[in-house]
């Protein structure tokens, strides 16, 4: 199908924010994020022994600066991004390596701090920062794209799970790597795999016949889970 773009032109919709307040609020749920200490909510979280899966938000009705949330030299990942339509507010799923959880504290910083202003008068890192509205732990409908009620529950279901690998125009099979990790950890749990795939640029496709509590387990285990679907 022929691609349409949804913008309505006129440049990138941020919020304009008061800099002092936002920066306090979002540094405190970045914070919050990294925090040892296991609230309820944390407890259902998506954990890696590795890194950390954060949800970022946009603002209802703005959009979010995709494209400044990877950082590929510091191992930080843009799993996938989609649209929610009850909240209307994009949502961005990504995964911080550990020893990077300073990474996006240090953004938020530097768009505090007066002295770094740009030349045109606008705080350092104001449409990354700015566009930024909520921020929490991955949990599994991070990952799931499509409607939450066609999600899997106890009863395994076959599911599309989209891989991440780093793809090399010099290495037509890079994609391996990120395929026989996803194989071992489904065969650890026993978990029923297609032997088929499909290979994109950056991304390939398994068929798993999962539960929702052997989805957070293969997350959990699996550093190159990008995105899951029906």
């Amino acid at each position: 199908m022929p691609y349409m773009s949804s913008s309505t032109g006129g440049g990138s919709n941020f919020p304009k924010r008061d800099v002092n307040i936002h920066a306090n609020r979002i540094q405190a749920k970045l914070s919050e994020c990294y925090s040892e200490a296991l609230t309820q909510k944390q407890v259902a979280a998506i954990k890696y022994k590795d890194g950390t899966y954060l949800e970022f938000s946009s603002a209802a009705e703005y959009e979010l600066a995709i494209k400044s949330l990877e950082n590929r030299q510091q191992g930080i990942h843009l799993l996938n991004v989609r649209q929610d339509k009850e909240t209307n507010t994009v949502k961005a799923t990504v995964y911080i390596p550990a020893g990077k959880e300073s990474y996006f504290i240090k953004k938020v910083e530097d768009y505090a701090d007066e002295t770094k202003n740009t030349k045109t008068g606008n705080p350092k890192n104001n449409n990354l920062v700015g566009s930024i509205d909520d921020i929490k732990l991955a949990l599994l409908d991070s990952f799931w794209i499509g409607k939450r009620e066609h999600m899997p529950n106890e009863t395994p279901m076959w599911c599309e799970v989209w891989l991440r690998y780093d793809y090399n125009s010099d290495d037509h099979e890079s994609w391996k790597i990120s395929e026989e990790n996803f194989i071992d950890v489904c065969s650890e749990e026993e978990i029923q795999l297609d032997n088929k795939h499909i290979v994109f640029p950056e991304r390939i496709v398994k068929l798993a016949k999962v539960t929702s509590e052997q989805l957070k387990i293969i997350i959990s285990k699996c550093p190159y889970i990008a995105e899951i679907r029906l």
